[in-house]
């Protein structure tokens, strides 16, 4: 039986493309868009999908003192309990659930309650279950009306129902 000679394991090249997370560049990127608003708006990033895939917690870390924070979005539930986890008591902002909430249920507020979390409410009957469920006194919460792009929200058509 011949012995097979062991080479050097071969060299790959070099990836074609990496991401550089930087602090200073991402607080370079929020401070040029924080100031397009002339200084009369609050800001609110989403972190949704990890941080797009930057990682959640190294943009929330290096935001969560920024001038003009609102808070942070996040999509799912979970997505908001990882960010408040990530802090640990080191940011007090607000945390915007833009669609894990829906349908609002009486779990979903005990579970936004727990967490510090605000809900979105898209639809009539989530908004219908949070007032019944008297959360209105409990949570900080947000209305999402369909303003065009027929995804989510509820219809502007429902606008006088909303108000009653």
């Amino acid at each position: 039986m011949k012995t097979r000679r062991r080479d050097p394991e071969p060299k790959l090249p070099p990836l074609r493309s990496q991401v550089v997370l930087s602090d200073d560049a991402l607080l370079n990127n929020y401070q040029i868009l924080s100031e397009q608003t002339a200084n009369s708006c609050f800001v609110l990033p989403m972190v949704k999908a990890n941080g797009y895939g930057h990682g959640a917690s190294f943009c929330v870390g290096v935001l969560s003192e920024a001038p003009q924070l609102y808070g942070f979005g996040v999509a799912a539930l979970e997505e908001g309990r990882e960010v408040r986890q990530s802090v640990r008591g080191r940011f007090r902002g607000r945390v915007v659930v833009f669609s894990g909430g829906e349908p609002f249920t009486n779990e979903v507020g005990e579970y936004c309650e727990y967490f510090g979390l605000d809900p979105v409410l898209s639809s009539l009957e989530g908004l219908k279950n949070f007032l019944k469920g008297e959360w209105a006194s409990r949570l900080t919460y947000h209305v999402k009306f369909n303003t065009g792009m027929n995804r989510l929200g509820i219809p502007m058509e429902s606008l006088a129902v909303v108000e009653q």
